[in-house]
């Protein structure tokens, strides 16, 4: 893992050196070609995934450099290298069946929920993600100089560690109960048939507390994983120097537990709309 992040920084300080010989022509005109930048962000974060998404956040930074840019060119192109934190949260709504899980079907560590006896539950998950990529961003200056309006378009890859945590436990790890009632009944009554009141009864009546790794233990919960992302981003420049915007970035994660559920379909996808400042530094 260190030596793809090594790459991925070599990378970006390669493409930087080797695209500033484009900026050969003068530029001075609005002294905007070539200059650093850096960007706050905040907002809300959630998962297409296999379970019901409830809704988390996040938070995030980047810093980056113009790499392309003319006077008179309708566009022109950053380089960035971005980190992003996010916690998302889902329910899901169908039962799965634990006996090749480990963490909850008793045959892990002796702290872990014991749903032997029962035989499925109802996964949940809290998904705490760190993003470390590497972006590449193309501005529609036209945009900028004439109505001072920010639209860029924007695609990277990055490496994505994340830890799953689940709420199989009335109470606080290891000392909680299973919720071996509460599922037995929701699967035996037939006025709950539906996606959302099945989601429903079980988070009225669970503590939210995502005490149980989904790996068995925290010192074996991280994961990481080879991210591509997309995204676009529209604001507005205050002063020539500041803008702030909204975005919206996707992420596709490339595997199939990163919502604590794993149904042999790598189609998990994170979601990260934001607020940014943007501040132009040089």
């Amino acid at each position: 893992m260190k030596s793809i992040f090594n790459y991925l920084t070599l990378t970006f300080l390669f493409a930087l050196t080797a695209m500033n010989s484009l900026q050969a022509q003068d530029d001075k005109k609005d002294n905007y070609g070539g200059h650093w930048f850096l960007g706050l962000n905040g907002g809300a974060a959630w998962q297409q995934s296999d379970a019901k998404t409830l809704m988390g956040g996040g938070f995030g930074l980047y810093l980056g450099k113009n790499v392309f840019y003319r006077p008179t060119a309708p566009l022109s192109f950053d380089l960035r290298f971005r980190y992003l934190f996010t916690g998302t949260a889902g329910q899901d709504f169908q039962t799965t069946n634990i006996i090749n899980n480990s963490t909850l079907n008793g045959n892990g560590d002796f702290r872990d929920p014991d749903y032997s006896n029962l035989g499925y539950v109802y996964l949940n998950h809290k998904t705490y993600y760190n993003d470390f990529s590497l972006e590449g961003r193309i501005n529609f200056e036209n945009l900028r100089r004439k109505h001072r309006i920010w639209l860029s378009l924007y695609g990277g890859i990055g490496v994505g560690i994340y830890g799953v945590r689940y709420d199989q436990l009335d109470g606080d790890w290891p000392s909680g109960d299973e919720y071996i009632n509460l599922y037995s009944n929701i699967n035996a009554d037939p006025n709950i048939t539906t996606k959302d009141q099945i989601v429903r009864e079980i988070l009225a009546n669970r503590d939210g507390i995502y005490e149980t790794p989904m790996h068995g233990s925290d010192n074996n919960n991280v994961r990481a994983t080879i991210t591509p992302d997309v995204g676009i981003e529209l604001g507005y420049w205050v002063t020539p120097r500041f803008a702030i915007g909204v975005g919206h970035r996707v992420n596709f994660m490339l595997k199939d537990d990163f919502d604590g559920i794993n149904r042999a379909k790598a189609n998990d996808i994170h979601h990260y709309a934001n607020l940014f400042m943007h501040f132009k530094l040089s």
